[in-house]
């Protein structure tokens, strides 16, 4: 691997040693060590770190921890060899950054996976956490049916008095009221959109979310214990302001071809960008943009009742069966072939072949969007199918990747 530090430290370290450089680093996360650095970010989202020589490794240590990558390094002053009398020296130059957060990482950090390629006129951080949208809460609804596990709830906020844009597929940044036990106020918590870019009123002035409220047994006491920010927004009454932040990523973005093939794995609320896609391919029926490919989702949860926007995705799938969709696993209440609880990955086993067959079609886009433990079951599904052909799976999602076609959110 590339490494720009041991470009630095092969030069002449007289020439360096009393220098100060810059460093450029994308991906870095939202925690409480960020929120302090208050650096200028790009819309890009590049963060610019000036560093002194003496401090470069340690710095780089410090930027890795984070979650950051350092795409590039100039030196601050002084003459250098390119034209602009800067030397620039690229880390790894056909990376690109990692994409931020987009689906609620159960209230937790997450890794996200590779990033597809960047697209012009993404929005990004219109507005930050030092200076957030005073939104308000104009709908909230709960999607979890009678004899359903948990409760998960359709919020839409009205945004009509800011400057608030994002895509299908981004996320927003929720800062929930209150302090936490160390009397600081509250940090965010990124959510996946559930609209499209025009909002559920197709007016531009709302935003959606699909949030589930949080709640697990602590591990020594036992005790029930609910989600700072997501127990925020489930109660959260027409009326009430809120802070939003964003948006951010451009992971799980559409393509812009219409005739695109889009291939979509959910568990629970990683339904909400799914949702989105499907209401701007189907929904809207824009001028600009007729879908005109096939988009097929799996969508696996514990049990019927627990189908989020089921009578919406049904009606979808009977008024156009040419081009989209719909497979179950239904974990509580079907069966796989082993005769134990049916969960995504069997679904991706039992269409193993058809699945493949359709990823190989260089216009086709895979999303998984939900929890971390779908993958292997996927990939392993994929890999048997690949090898009847002569492929190794892993190779050939790689390549995936580096085209933009593989795109993963996962907790």
């Amino acid at each position: 691997m590339y490494s720009p530090i041991a470009a630095v430290n092969s030069a002449n370290t007289t020439e360096f040693g009393n220098r100060m450089f810059v460093y450029e680093v994308v991906g870095l996360r939202q925690n409480e060590e960020t929120d302090k650095m208050n650096y200028p970010i790009r819309q890009s989202g590049s963060v610019f770190i000036t560093v002194p020589y003496s401090r470069m490794n340690q710095e780089m240590q410090r930027i890795t921890r984070m979650g950051g990558k350092i795409v590039s390094i100039q030196p601050l002053t002084g003459a250098g060899n390119g034209s602009n009398g800067k030397t620039t020296l690229k880390a790894e130059p056909k990376a690109e950054p990692k994409a931020e957060p987009q689906q609620i990482k159960s209230e937790q950090e997450g890794k996200p996976m590779t990033q597809a390629k960047p697209k012009a006129d993404i929005p990004v951080n219109i507005y930050r956490p030092n200076a957030p949208f005073i939104g308000k809460c104009i709908s909230n609804e709960e999607l979890v049916k009678e004899g359903g596990i948990g409760t998960c709830r359709h919020v839409t906020f009205d945004i009509s008095e800011g400057d608030l844009r994002y895509l299908e597929g981004q996320s927003i940044g929720i800062i929930p009221e209150g302090t936490d036990d160390k009397g600081k106020p509250h940090k965010l918590r990124l959510y996946s959109i559930a609209s499209t870019r025009h909002g559920d009123h197709l007016d531009d002035k709302t935003v959606s979310l699909c949030v589930r409220q949080l709640e697990y047994k602590h591990p020594e006491t036992g005790e029930t214990v609910f989600g700072v920010c997501s127990t925020y927004l489930c109660h959260l009454e027409p009326g009430q302001e809120l802070k939003i932040t964003g948006p951010v990523g451009k992971e799980m973005l559409l393509p812009e071809d219409p005739e695109a093939n889009i291939i979509m794995m959910a568990t629970g609320t990683g339904i909400a960008p799914f949702r989105a896609f499907l209401w701007r391919m189907f929904k809207e029926q824009h001028e600009d943009y007729k879908f005109k490919g096939l988009a097929w989702l799996i969508f696996g949860v514990a049990t019927s009742p627990n189908i989020l926007y089921k009578e919406q995705l049904e009606e979808l799938q009977k008024q156009f069966p040419d081009n989209f969709r719909l497979t179950y696993a239904i974990s509580r209440e079907q069966k796989n072939p082993e005769g134990g609880r049916m969960y995504i990955q069997h679904r991706v086993a039992e269409h193993a072949e058809e699945l493949w067959n359709l990823v190989q079609k260089e216009n086709t886009h895979t999303y998984i969007c939900g929890l971390k433990g779908m993958e292997d079951g996927i990939d392993a599904a994929l890999t048997a199918a690949a090898d009847k052909q002569g492929v190794t799976w892993s190779d050939y999602q790689r390549t995936m990747k580096r085209a933009g076609r593989w795109h993963v959110e996962t907790y």
